[in-house]
Protein backbone atom coordinates (compact mmCIF):
# COMPACT_ATOMS: atom_id res chain seq x y z
CA UNK A 1 0.00 0.00 0.00
CA UNK A 2 2.88 2.32 0.76
CA UNK A 3 6.00 2.75 -1.28
CA UNK A 4 8.59 5.32 -2.28
CA UNK A 5 8.72 6.91 -5.70
CA UNK A 6 11.89 6.84 -7.77
CA UNK A 7 12.87 7.68 -11.31
CA UNK A 8 11.02 11.01 -11.55
CA UNK A 9 11.82 13.53 -14.27
CA UNK A 10 12.23 17.25 -13.62
CA UNK A 11 12.19 19.71 -16.50
CA UNK A 12 12.93 23.44 -16.20
CA UNK A 13 12.45 26.38 -18.49
CA UNK A 14 12.14 30.15 -18.27
CA UNK A 15 9.05 31.83 -19.71
CA UNK A 16 8.32 35.50 -20.24
CA UNK A 17 5.19 36.96 -18.66
CA UNK A 18 3.37 40.21 -19.32
CA UNK A 19 3.04 42.77 -17.95
CA UNK A 20 5.84 42.93 -15.37
CA UNK A 21 4.84 42.74 -11.70
CA UNK A 22 6.70 41.87 -8.53
CA UNK A 23 6.29 38.55 -6.73
CA UNK A 24 4.92 40.39 -3.70
CA UNK A 25 2.14 41.75 -5.89
CA UNK A 26 1.41 38.48 -7.64
CA UNK A 27 1.02 35.98 -4.85
CA UNK A 28 -1.56 38.22 -3.20
CA UNK A 29 -3.67 38.40 -6.36
CA UNK A 30 -6.45 36.37 -7.98
CA UNK A 31 -5.32 33.65 -10.41
CA UNK A 32 -7.80 32.82 -13.17
CA UNK A 33 -7.51 29.73 -15.38
CA UNK A 34 -9.15 29.74 -18.80
CA UNK A 35 -10.76 26.93 -20.75
CA UNK A 36 -8.30 25.26 -23.15
CA UNK A 37 -5.46 27.75 -22.52
CA UNK A 38 -2.04 27.41 -20.89
CA UNK A 39 -2.13 31.05 -19.80
CA UNK A 40 -3.26 32.09 -16.31
CA UNK A 41 -4.57 35.63 -15.87
CA UNK A 42 -3.58 37.47 -12.69
CA UNK A 43 -6.01 40.09 -11.38
CA UNK A 44 -5.22 42.69 -8.70
CA UNK A 45 -8.11 42.42 -6.19
CA UNK A 46 -7.78 46.06 -5.09
CA UNK A 47 -7.54 47.87 -8.44
CA UNK A 48 -9.36 45.10 -10.39
CA UNK A 49 -6.78 45.53 -13.11
CA UNK A 50 -4.75 42.81 -14.78
CA UNK A 51 -1.36 42.36 -13.10
CA UNK A 52 0.14 39.71 -15.38
CA UNK A 53 -0.46 36.88 -17.81
CA UNK A 54 1.50 33.73 -17.01
CA UNK A 55 2.22 30.93 -19.47
CA UNK A 56 2.22 27.92 -17.15
CA UNK A 57 2.89 25.20 -19.71
CA UNK A 58 -0.25 23.17 -18.94
CA UNK A 59 -3.95 23.78 -19.45
CA UNK A 60 -5.01 24.12 -15.79
CA UNK A 61 -7.67 21.92 -14.26
CA UNK A 62 -6.41 22.66 -10.74
CA UNK A 63 -4.38 25.49 -9.20
CA UNK A 64 -2.70 25.87 -5.81
CA UNK A 65 -0.74 28.81 -4.38
CA UNK A 66 2.03 28.74 -1.77
CA UNK A 67 2.59 32.05 0.01
CA UNK A 68 5.89 31.08 1.72
CA UNK A 69 7.40 29.85 -1.55
CA UNK A 70 5.64 32.41 -3.78
CA UNK A 71 4.74 29.51 -6.01
CA UNK A 72 1.84 28.69 -8.32
CA UNK A 73 1.28 24.98 -8.95
CA UNK A 74 -0.78 23.60 -11.83
CA UNK A 75 -2.24 20.22 -12.77
CA UNK A 76 -4.13 19.57 -16.01
CA UNK A 77 -5.92 16.40 -14.87
CA UNK A 78 -5.04 14.47 -18.06
CA UNK A 79 -1.26 14.04 -17.97
CA UNK A 80 1.15 12.71 -15.29
CA UNK A 81 2.78 16.13 -14.86
CA UNK A 82 2.66 19.04 -12.44
CA UNK A 83 3.86 22.54 -13.31
CA UNK A 84 5.59 24.75 -10.72
CA UNK A 85 5.61 28.44 -11.65
CA UNK A 86 7.94 30.57 -9.49
CA UNK A 87 6.26 33.95 -9.10
CA UNK A 88 9.58 35.55 -8.16
CA UNK A 89 11.96 34.61 -10.95
CA UNK A 90 9.17 33.60 -13.39
CA UNK A 91 10.73 30.21 -13.97
CA UNK A 92 8.63 27.19 -14.90
CA UNK A 93 9.48 23.67 -13.75
CA UNK A 94 7.74 20.43 -14.73
CA UNK A 95 7.60 17.39 -12.48
CA UNK A 96 6.60 14.03 -14.00
CA UNK A 97 4.76 11.44 -11.90
CA UNK A 98 3.75 7.89 -12.69
CA UNK A 99 0.03 8.67 -12.34
CA UNK A 100 -2.35 11.41 -13.45
CA UNK A 101 -3.25 13.80 -10.60
CA UNK A 102 -6.69 15.44 -10.69
CA UNK A 103 -6.17 17.42 -7.51
CA UNK A 104 -3.30 19.27 -5.81
CA UNK A 105 -3.23 20.46 -2.21
CA UNK A 106 -0.71 22.30 -0.03
CA UNK A 107 -0.12 21.39 3.61
CA UNK A 108 -0.59 24.27 6.10
CA UNK A 109 3.15 25.00 5.94
CA UNK A 110 2.88 25.85 2.25
CA UNK A 111 6.03 23.84 1.56
CA UNK A 112 4.61 20.31 1.24
CA UNK A 113 2.34 19.54 -1.70
CA UNK A 114 0.23 16.45 -2.30
CA UNK A 115 -0.79 15.39 -5.80
CA UNK A 116 -3.88 13.20 -5.78
CA UNK A 117 -5.24 10.73 -8.30
CA UNK A 118 -8.84 10.72 -7.14
CA UNK A 119 -9.80 8.00 -9.64
CA UNK A 120 -6.97 5.52 -9.19
CA UNK A 121 -6.40 6.18 -5.49
CA UNK A 122 -2.77 7.36 -5.43
CA UNK A 123 -1.18 10.25 -3.52
CA UNK A 124 2.33 11.68 -3.98
CA UNK A 125 3.96 13.82 -1.26
CA UNK A 126 6.16 16.50 -2.80
CA UNK A 127 8.80 18.83 -1.38
CA UNK A 128 7.56 21.91 -3.25
CA UNK A 129 10.79 23.91 -2.81
CA UNK A 130 12.96 21.10 -4.18
CA UNK A 131 10.22 19.90 -6.55
CA UNK A 132 10.89 16.29 -5.60
CA UNK A 133 8.63 13.46 -4.47
CA UNK A 134 9.32 12.28 -0.93
CA UNK A 135 6.71 9.58 -0.53
CA UNK A 136 3.74 7.83 -2.06
CA UNK A 137 0.48 6.21 -1.02
CA UNK A 138 -1.16 3.86 -3.52
CA UNK A 139 -4.07 1.47 -4.00
CA UNK A 140 -6.54 3.45 -1.90
CA UNK A 141 -9.44 3.19 -4.32
CA UNK A 142 -11.46 6.19 -5.57
CA UNK A 143 -10.79 9.16 -3.28
CA UNK A 144 -13.67 11.41 -2.21
CA UNK A 145 -11.68 13.85 -0.07
CA UNK A 146 -8.16 14.46 1.22
CA UNK A 147 -7.05 16.97 3.84
CA UNK A 148 -4.39 17.88 6.41
CA UNK A 149 -4.71 18.57 10.12
CA UNK A 150 -3.93 22.13 11.22
CA UNK A 151 -0.32 21.32 12.14
CA UNK A 152 0.28 19.36 8.94
CA UNK A 153 1.35 16.25 10.84
CA UNK A 154 -1.68 14.19 9.92
CA UNK A 155 -3.06 13.59 6.43
CA UNK A 156 -6.50 12.07 5.98
CA UNK A 157 -8.08 10.29 3.03
CA UNK A 158 -11.77 9.51 2.60
CA UNK A 159 -12.60 6.94 -0.08
CA UNK A 160 -15.65 5.26 -1.58
CA UNK A 161 -15.17 2.31 0.75
CA UNK A 162 -13.48 3.69 3.91
CA UNK A 163 -14.73 6.78 5.74
CA UNK A 164 -11.48 8.29 7.03
CA UNK A 165 -7.94 6.88 7.17
CA UNK A 166 -5.18 8.84 8.96
CA UNK A 167 -1.58 8.94 7.72
CA UNK A 168 1.56 10.29 9.34
CA UNK A 169 2.44 13.04 6.85
CA UNK A 170 6.12 13.16 7.84
CA UNK A 171 6.81 9.48 7.25
CA UNK A 172 3.94 8.79 4.81
CA UNK A 173 2.76 5.80 6.80
CA UNK A 174 -0.61 4.81 8.23
CA UNK A 175 -0.82 6.45 11.65
CA UNK A 176 -3.53 4.22 13.04
CA UNK A 177 -6.51 2.18 11.93
CA UNK A 178 -9.27 4.05 10.09
CA UNK A 179 -11.05 6.62 12.25
CA UNK A 180 -14.26 5.68 10.47
CA UNK A 181 -14.85 2.64 8.29
CA UNK A 182 -18.25 3.63 6.88
CA UNK A 183 -17.90 5.87 3.80
CA UNK A 184 -18.95 9.53 3.77
CA UNK A 185 -20.86 11.18 0.96
CA UNK A 186 -19.05 14.47 1.71
CA UNK A 187 -16.35 15.74 4.07
CA UNK A 188 -15.25 19.21 5.16
CA UNK A 189 -12.54 20.66 7.42
CA UNK A 190 -12.92 23.52 9.89
CA UNK A 191 -10.93 26.70 9.10
CA UNK A 192 -8.58 26.09 12.04
CA UNK A 193 -7.91 22.59 10.72
CA UNK A 194 -8.61 20.87 14.02
CA UNK A 195 -12.04 19.40 13.27
CA UNK A 196 -13.42 17.46 10.35
CA UNK A 197 -17.09 16.95 9.47
CA UNK A 198 -18.17 13.81 7.63
CA UNK A 199 -21.64 13.55 6.08
CA UNK A 200 -23.19 10.09 6.11
CA UNK A 201 -26.13 8.69 4.25
CA UNK A 202 -29.29 9.14 6.28
CA UNK A 203 -28.49 12.66 7.44
CA UNK A 204 -25.80 12.16 10.11
CA UNK A 205 -22.66 14.24 10.48
CA UNK A 206 -19.68 12.87 12.42
CA UNK A 207 -17.26 15.37 13.97
CA UNK A 208 -13.59 14.41 14.25
CA UNK A 209 -10.54 15.72 16.06
CA UNK A 210 -8.04 15.80 13.19
CA UNK A 211 -4.98 16.16 15.43
CA UNK A 212 -5.79 13.08 17.47
CA UNK A 213 -7.74 11.13 14.87
CA UNK A 214 -10.80 10.58 17.05
CA UNK A 215 -14.54 11.05 16.67
CA UNK A 216 -15.89 13.78 18.96
CA UNK A 217 -19.60 14.12 18.30
CA UNK A 218 -22.45 13.40 15.94
CA UNK A 219 -25.21 15.58 14.49
CA UNK A 220 -28.19 13.43 13.55
CA UNK A 221 -30.59 16.02 12.18
CA UNK A 222 -28.91 16.75 8.84
CA UNK A 223 -31.98 15.93 6.75
CA UNK A 224 -31.09 14.50 3.33
CA UNK A 225 -28.17 16.83 2.68
CA UNK A 226 -25.86 16.00 -0.21
CA UNK A 227 -23.00 18.41 0.61
CA UNK A 228 -21.53 20.03 3.72
CA UNK A 229 -19.51 23.27 3.99
CA UNK A 230 -17.87 24.97 6.97
CA UNK A 231 -18.00 28.78 7.01
CA UNK A 232 -14.86 30.93 7.01
CA UNK A 233 -14.55 31.53 10.75
CA UNK A 234 -15.91 28.10 11.64
CA UNK A 235 -19.15 29.33 13.22
CA UNK A 236 -21.60 27.44 11.01
CA UNK A 237 -22.11 24.33 8.96
CA UNK A 238 -24.07 24.92 5.76
CA UNK A 239 -25.72 21.81 4.31
CA UNK A 240 -27.06 21.71 0.76
CA UNK A 241 -30.25 19.67 0.38
CA UNK A 242 -31.22 19.67 -3.28
CA UNK A 243 -33.85 16.97 -2.86
CA UNK A 244 -35.88 19.18 -0.52
CA UNK A 245 -34.77 22.47 -2.12
CA UNK A 246 -33.39 23.89 1.09
CA UNK A 247 -30.21 24.62 2.98
CA UNK A 248 -29.66 23.74 6.64
CA UNK A 249 -27.61 26.01 8.91
CA UNK A 250 -26.13 24.56 12.10
CA UNK A 251 -24.01 26.27 14.74
CA UNK A 252 -20.72 24.36 15.02
CA UNK A 253 -20.40 25.00 18.75
CA UNK A 254 -22.39 22.22 20.35
CA UNK A 255 -23.81 21.27 16.93
CA UNK A 256 -27.09 22.93 17.70
CA UNK A 257 -29.73 25.22 16.19
CA UNK A 258 -30.25 23.46 12.88
CA UNK A 259 -32.45 25.73 10.79
CA UNK A 260 -33.88 24.85 7.39
CA UNK A 261 -34.13 27.73 4.91
CA UNK A 262 -35.87 27.51 1.50
CA UNK A 263 -33.58 27.29 -1.52
CA UNK A 264 -33.73 25.99 -5.09
CA UNK A 265 -32.64 22.76 -6.82
CA UNK A 266 -29.29 22.62 -8.56
CA UNK A 267 -27.14 24.04 -5.72
CA UNK A 268 -23.44 23.30 -6.23
CA UNK A 269 -21.20 25.38 -3.92
CA UNK A 270 -21.16 27.66 -0.87
CA UNK A 271 -19.03 30.76 -0.23
CA UNK A 272 -19.13 32.36 3.21
CA UNK A 273 -18.04 35.97 3.69
CA UNK A 274 -18.10 39.07 5.87
CA UNK A 275 -17.40 37.55 9.31
CA UNK A 276 -19.69 34.62 8.48
CA UNK A 277 -22.74 36.87 8.31
CA UNK A 278 -23.30 36.13 4.62
CA UNK A 279 -23.36 32.98 2.50
CA UNK A 280 -23.55 32.79 -1.29
CA UNK A 281 -24.84 29.57 -2.88
CA UNK A 282 -24.27 28.93 -6.58
CA UNK A 283 -26.85 27.52 -8.96
CA UNK A 284 -24.54 26.70 -11.87
CA UNK A 285 -27.03 25.64 -14.52
CA UNK A 286 -29.50 28.40 -13.62
CA UNK A 287 -26.78 31.11 -13.58
CA UNK A 288 -27.91 32.36 -10.21
CA UNK A 289 -26.39 33.12 -6.81
CA UNK A 290 -28.56 32.70 -3.71
CA UNK A 291 -27.75 35.04 -0.80
CA UNK A 292 -28.31 34.14 2.86
CA UNK A 293 -28.08 35.88 6.22
CA UNK A 294 -26.38 33.25 8.38
CA UNK A 295 -26.89 34.98 11.73
CA UNK A 296 -30.67 35.07 11.27
CA UNK A 297 -30.92 31.94 9.07
CA UNK A 298 -32.92 33.62 6.35
CA UNK A 299 -32.78 34.38 2.65
CA UNK A 300 -31.58 37.75 1.35
CA UNK A 301 -32.75 37.08 -2.19
CA UNK A 302 -30.65 36.16 -5.19
CA UNK A 303 -28.31 37.61 -7.80
CA UNK A 304 -28.87 36.91 -11.49
CA UNK A 305 -25.58 36.09 -13.22
CA UNK A 306 -24.90 36.89 -16.87
CA UNK A 307 -22.74 33.78 -17.31
CA UNK A 308 -22.23 30.24 -16.03
CA UNK A 309 -20.31 30.40 -12.72
CA UNK A 310 -17.17 28.42 -11.94
CA UNK A 311 -15.25 28.01 -8.67
CA UNK A 312 -14.31 31.41 -7.23
CA UNK A 313 -12.47 32.98 -4.30
CA UNK A 314 -13.33 35.24 -1.37
CA UNK A 315 -10.79 37.88 -0.33
CA UNK A 316 -8.92 37.21 2.95
CA UNK A 317 -10.92 39.91 4.76
CA UNK A 318 -14.17 38.32 3.58
CA UNK A 319 -15.41 41.50 1.95
CA UNK A 320 -15.62 40.42 -1.70
CA UNK A 321 -16.28 37.35 -3.79
CA UNK A 322 -14.45 37.04 -7.12
CA UNK A 323 -16.66 34.75 -9.20
CA UNK A 324 -15.61 33.69 -12.72
CA UNK A 325 -18.41 33.27 -15.24
CA UNK A 326 -18.40 31.98 -18.82
CA UNK A 327 -20.51 32.69 -21.90
CA UNK A 328 -19.93 35.64 -21.77
CA UNK A 329 -16.54 35.52 -20.07
CA UNK A 330 -15.81 37.72 -17.07
CA UNK A 331 -14.97 37.86 -13.38
CA UNK A 332 -17.78 39.27 -11.26
CA UNK A 333 -16.80 41.16 -8.12
CA UNK A 334 -19.53 40.80 -5.50
CA UNK A 335 -19.61 42.97 -2.39
CA UNK A 336 -20.37 40.73 0.58
CA UNK A 337 -22.01 43.24 2.97
CA UNK A 338 -24.51 44.45 0.38
CA UNK A 339 -24.78 41.27 -1.67
CA UNK A 340 -24.45 43.23 -4.90
CA UNK A 341 -22.27 42.97 -8.01
CA UNK A 342 -19.97 46.00 -7.85
CA UNK A 343 -17.75 45.28 -10.83
CA UNK A 344 -17.54 43.12 -13.94
CA UNK A 345 -14.08 42.48 -15.40
CA UNK A 346 -14.30 41.15 -18.98
CA UNK A 347 -11.99 38.29 -19.97
CA UNK A 348 -10.77 37.25 -23.41
CA UNK A 349 -11.31 33.53 -22.74
CA UNK A 350 -13.85 31.51 -20.78
CA UNK A 351 -12.66 31.07 -17.15
CA UNK A 352 -12.99 27.72 -15.41
CA UNK A 353 -11.79 28.65 -11.90
CA UNK A 354 -10.23 31.37 -9.77
CA UNK A 355 -8.01 30.92 -6.72
CA UNK A 356 -6.42 33.33 -4.25
CA UNK A 357 -3.71 32.77 -1.65
CA UNK A 358 -5.04 33.18 1.87
CA UNK A 359 -8.63 33.15 0.66
CA UNK A 360 -11.23 33.59 3.44
CA UNK A 361 -11.79 30.39 5.40
CA UNK A 362 -12.29 27.01 3.76
CA UNK A 363 -15.83 27.26 2.50
CA UNK A 364 -14.65 27.88 -1.04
Amino acid sequence: MLRRLTGLILLSTCLATTPAASAAELWNDVFIAARGATKVTVLDPDTREFAATLDVGLVPAALAVSVPLKLLVIADGISPRIAFFDLGDRELHMLALDFVPQRILFAPSGTVLVAIDTIGGSVAFIDAAARSVTGRIADLGPIREALFSDDGRMFYVSTDTVGLTPFDASHVTIAKRPVSTAPFSAFARSPNGREGFGLRAGGMIDVFDLRRGERLDRLRDASSADAVFVTGTGRFLVLLDNAHQQIAIAAVEGLRSVAAVPAKPGMTWVYSAWFDMVAFVTLTAERELLVYDLDHAQSRGSIALDGTPGPGAVTPDGSKLFLPVADPSAVLVIDAPTGQIVSRVPLSAAPILAVMAGSYGLCH
